[in-house]
């Protein structure tokens, strides 16, 4: 590549830098520009940001709070397919046979025996699973709203001891 360099004039890396630069340059302007037009976007997204971490640092608790919500979804998850694994054992199983040197042996593996019934079940399961999930997921959107409305229209005084159980407790009552 080198010698291929020597034999062209010497203005050829000159070009190719002056072009690069130029392309900068106009990717430059262009953010600048992309800036000056999303300039009250990003402050207003900035201010938000500023008021929710004032809301954290009052309300401490608040940090725990994904915690709770993974804990919920957790129980959720291990109370239906509890649930669902229970209502699988009920079902009919059939044993499965394998020949094996010329005889025929039963019972080395087994099936359950779908029905209409024992699927419409399954589905019921997953479907009370995903529905008990989106409770959880709606809500911890409601008690962080409601954590922020309470803290914004009190002026932004100190929140309660523990805004996420106030939240809850207003949410399901």
């Amino acid at each position: 590549f080198s010698a291929f360099l020597a034999e062209q004039s010497v203005d050829f890396p000159v070009k190719v830098e002056l072009g690069v630069g130029l392309v900068f340059l106009v990717a430059g302007f262009g953010v600048l520009a992309w800036y000056f037009a999303l300039r009250r976007s990003i402050a207003a997204a900035a201010d938000c940001t500023r008021e929710a971490c004032k809301i954290v640092l009052r309300a401490p608790t608040l940090m725990l709070f994904p915690l709770i919500e993974v804990l919920a979804q957790v129980a959720v998850l291990a109370a239906t397919s509890w649930c669902l694994l229970s209502f699988l054992s009920a079902a009919d199983v059939k044993p499965g046979s394998m020949e094996i040197f010329g005889e025929r042996v039963l019972g080395l593996y087994r099936s359950i025996d779908w029905t209409w019934g024992l699927a419409a079940g399954v589905l019921c399961y997953v479907f009370a699973c995903m529905w008990y999930l989106e409770m959880i997921a709606s809500l911890r959107s409601f008690v962080l709203a409601y954590t922020a409305a309470s803290w914004y229209f009190e002026g932004g005084r100190s929140l309660s001891v523990a805004p996420v159980l106030t939240g809850n407790f207003v949410g399901f009552f």
